[in-house]
């Protein structure tokens, strides 16, 4: 295989990868080093697996590629890294916790408490992409049934793509 297909394939081994980590964190809970590396970008470019055919590459190449072959470009292999993230260290915190609190009525009403604000963040984030979604379809349709000219339809597509592209860059980094 070229460098260019070895690189657009650890894209999509990678987010497989990340995918497999967030459905099942226990199996990979006791991996450090692998919650080393998916703390940072860096890292996750930097990722190697051997099981998985995952080799490591430059961090702007791993972007690069990531928005050339997979939707949604690095921010949503990003956004997924950040969640495995979440998961690994939530079964981690978990477990601890379970050894010695889970049993006594404190520690069952700090863990319900624990989950109840999560899933109204999960209840939040969905809310918003769900806004998104309706708003890209609003700006669709907009750009469908516009009656300018070529150029103009083309200014009215980078407005609405900038605006929604605002949207996400404030979603992602945590600001939304």
């Amino acid at each position: 295989m070229m460098n260019k297909e070895i690189n657009q394939n650890k894209i999509w081994k990678t987010r497989d990868y990340l995918n497999e980590i967030i459905g099942s964190p226990k199996l990979f809970k006791e991996d450090k080093e692998l919650l080393k590396q998916l703390k940072s970008q860096g890292g996750l470019a930097k990722l190697e697996s051997l099981d998985r055919n995952i080799e490591p590459c430059a961090l702007n190449t791993f972007k690069s590629n990531a928005d050339e072959v997979f939707g949604g470009g690095f921010d949503a292999i990003d956004q997924l890294r950040k969640n495995a993230v979440n998961a690994l260290e939530f079964e981690i915190k978990e477990n601890k916790s379970r050894k010695g609190s889970l049993n006594t009525h404190a520690g069952q009403k700090k863990r319900i408490l624990d989950q109840k604000k999560e899933i109204e963040a999960l209840q939040r984030e969905n809310m918003l992409l769900t806004a998104l979604l309706r708003e890209s379809r609003s700006k669709m349709k907009t750009l469908a049934i516009y009656k300018g000219t070529e150029e103009q339809r083309w200014e009215v597509y980078l407005t609405a793509n900038h605006q929604i592209q605002n949207v996400c860059d404030l979603y992602f980094e945590g600001n939304i």
